[in-house]
């Protein structure tokens, strides 16, 4: 009797085995990639774009430095800090009411990065100052606007 169930062990063990070694059924898919070699070295590809040697600048207005206020007969000062300019363009409007009304119009070509203009006297009010600086593609900065205000004498 040991001997038939040592021999029935026997059978069912040797069929599990068999049952174990036979090939994966059809339904897993395929096989996928391969294992990495764990004694390679470790490498990580480059995947950061080349370094451009320069960006592609564009005109700018970095400062503008305005007279507030200025008195009706004397002189206001604009100085000017820009980037990539070849011609800067001040135009100066007059508020009448709730709108603005043009009054003068500056242009200059930069010799630097900064510039200094000295504006004319205005009549009495309050002025809006736009400045646009244009590159040598032509293409422009931002508006940057200032207030200023012109007092009687």
């Amino acid at each position: 009797m040991i001997q038939r169930r040592s021999s029935r062990v026997l059978a069912i063990a040797g069929a599990g085995l068999l049952i174990g070694a036979a090939p994966a059924a059809a339904t897993e898919g395929p096989a996928g990639p391969p294992l990495p070699n764990t004694l390679a070295p470790v490498t990580i590809p480059n995947t950061l774009p080349s370094p451009t040697l320069r960006r592609a600048l564009h005109p700018r207005v970095v400062k503008v430095t305005l007279t507030k206020r200025m008195r009706h007969g004397k002189r206001g000062q604009l100085r000017l800090s820009l980037a990539d300019s070849k011609s800067v363009k001040v135009v100066i409007e007059r508020r009448v009411g709730k709108k603005y009304r043009h009054a003068r119009t500056i242009s200059a070509s930069p010799v630097s990065d900064s510039v200094s203009l000295k504006l004319r006297s205005l009549p009495a009010g309050q002025y809006r100052v736009t400045v646009v600086s244009t590159g040598d593609d032509g293409a422009r900065s931002r508006p940057v606007r200032r207030m200023l205000i012109s007092t009687r004498r």
